[in-house]
């Protein structure tokens, strides 16, 4: 892993602090693209039932996703705190045991996700008529949740070191291959909300791969 965490301390603190937390602030915003372009699509192409289809899984999906990112945060802190100690042991036993937890933690939701989706838009009063394409899109979404838990575990890690602008860099293109993906599945195959859901685990799974820390 690149440790960049010096450049905070070279020359003024106001630059250093602006290029590193708008990459931070623009992969947020990204990341909140990818549903967008999903109900962008589907609006386009399938109609207001994919839509709210789509809709109805997005407040639960964030919740429960959003529960275990905050693990990826601790791991980024553990790292950051061994780099500044100089610490090389502690970053190695940090980063192997990081990427077992995203998979692990993947594992749990997809297992939930793919189980107790239906049960889970029941509860939330989703009407009858959008209820079994929110459970499609929803049973695809967990059925690759892994890949997203491991590009935030991975991207966390990369922003202790300093790097915020790699996971930036990755999520672009994965948002990109998300957006031809998601017409070539809907517009092209027919595929519906599974297309759009599809094209989301696809795109994730390609920010993964590119996140991962090169072996030693």
């Amino acid at each position: 892993m690149k440790d960049q965490s010096q450049k905070m301390l070279q020359g003024p603190l106001l630059p250093n602090i602006i290029s590193y937390t708008v990459p931070v602030i623009l992969t947020g915003v990204l990341q909140l693209l990818f549903n967008a372009m999903d109900l962008m699509v589907v609006g386009r192409f399938c109609g207001s039932v994919s839509v709210a289809a789509v809709g109805a899984t997005t407040s639960l999906t964030n919740l429960i996703v959003n529960l275990f990112i905050g693990l990826s945060v601790g791991a980024g802190v553990t790292v950051a705190h061994s780099l500044g100690a100089k610490d090389d042991d502690s970053v190695h036993r940090t980063v192997h045991t990081a990427i077992p937890t995203a998979l692990l933690c993947g594992a749990v939701l997809t297992a939930v996700g793919v189980l107790f989706s239906e049960s889970f838009l029941t509860l939330m009063g989703t009407p009858e008529n959008v209820l079994p394409l929110s459970a499609v899109y929803m049973r695809l979404y967990f059925g690759g949740i892994t890949f997203t838990m491991l590009y935030n575990f991975c991207a966390s890690i990369l922003r202790a070191a300093g790097d915020t602008r790699s996971p930036l860099l990755y999520l672009s293109i994965a948002g990109v291959t998300n957006v031809l993906l998601n017409l070539l599945f809907v517009t092209q195959l027919g595929m519906n909300v599974a297309g759009v859901a599809l094209a989301t685990v696809i795109s994730q799974a390609i920010s993964a791969a590119w996140a991962l820390p090169s072996p030693p």
